[in-house]
């Protein structure tokens, strides 16, 4: 079954923290009921958030398996959740916490969402990003990267078990020898989302490894292959509407925060730390 929906989980939510019944045709989502399920009924509204979140096209929408695929994926859900509710899950105070976390943060995204989708990137700005971006465009070059990625751990330790390492297979081996877990990954990545220092230090470490500090993981990569791909037509186009949304959705964010921080009034216990701040830090993302 696929992980439920943030529109389940909202949906959800209004049960949890509203009055509690055994009954849920007035909870659940409107239109013509498809499916009763115990006192769990499936409607049509629900089949369409379901196609939303698949991402199922108007087209697959239409066609019988699909149809009840998804119908009989609501189906289990909507048993699990009557299961839940038999056990009163709903009045469990971290499940209540995580779902009205859950609908504020389906809120807040999709009140950017639209708020950017009335003012989408012109063709004149779409052209202006492609030219001013030929690495991530008409002079796009791929690079094939094989890695051993791990979480953050004592980096200084891991380099030193494996500074006379000469492939990613002898790496795998010392970090089991450690204790460490790890995964390996083959992917590819255009050199034009890579920080020119990274790039210049995957190209001299070409015939070596090179060790990575990223977030929260710690890499072992080696660079396999280069290869020019420049991205044109249509799909450079897409493409660079989805990067100035990005882009807007940043602006966003950080003109929310810079807002949002002019009139919080901290309270508690951790209200002087909080004081002590003398400003947000930038979003980094979506509201989550």
């Amino acid at each position: 079954m696929n992980k439920p929906s943030m529109a389940a989980l909202v949906g959800a939510c209004a049960l949890a923290l509203g009055a509690c019944t055994p009954h849920a045709d007035t909870e659940a989502g409107s239109g013509p009921v498809i499916a009763r399920v115990g006192d769990q009924v499936v409607t049509t509204s629900e089949l369409d958030a379901q196609f939303r979140a698949a991402h199922v096209s108007p087209a697959a929408q239409k066609d019988p398996a699909t149809i009840k695929r998804m119908v009989n994926e609501l189906v289990v859900r909507k048993y699990l959740v009557e299961q839940a509710l038999r056990t009163e899950l709903d009045r469990d105070p971290v499940v209540r916490a995580d779902l009205l976390q859950a609908r504020e943060h389906l809120l807040a995204d999709t009140y950017l969402d639209r708020k950017l989708a009335g003012k989408p990137a012109s063709m004149s700005d779409v052209q202006n990003y492609i030219w001013t971006n030929t690495a991530k465009f008409n002079e796009r070059v791929l690079m094939s990267i094989d890695q051993v990625v791990f979480p953050g751990a004592d980096t200084a330790a891991v380099a030193n078990a494996n500074k006379n390492a000469k492939s990613l297979e002898e790496v795998d081996r010392n970090l089991t020898a450690m204790g460490i877990a790890h995964h390996r990954a083959v992917s590819t990545v255009s050199v034009g989302e890579l920080k020119p220092d990274l790039t210049a230090a995957l190209r001299a470490h070409k015939d070596g490894l090179l060790l990575v500090r990223q977030g929260d993981s710690t890499t072992y990569t080696k660079l396999l292959d280069e290869q020019p791909l420049p991205l044109s037509g249509k799909a450079a186009d897409d493409r660079a509407r989805e990067e100035l949304k990005a882009e807007a959705m940043k602006g966003e964010l950080a003109t929310a925060a810079v807002a949002a921080y002019k009139e919080v009034k901290y309270e508690g216990a951790y209200a002087p730390m909080l004081r002590a701040t003398s400003s947000a830090p930038a979003p980094a993302g979506k509201a989550k």
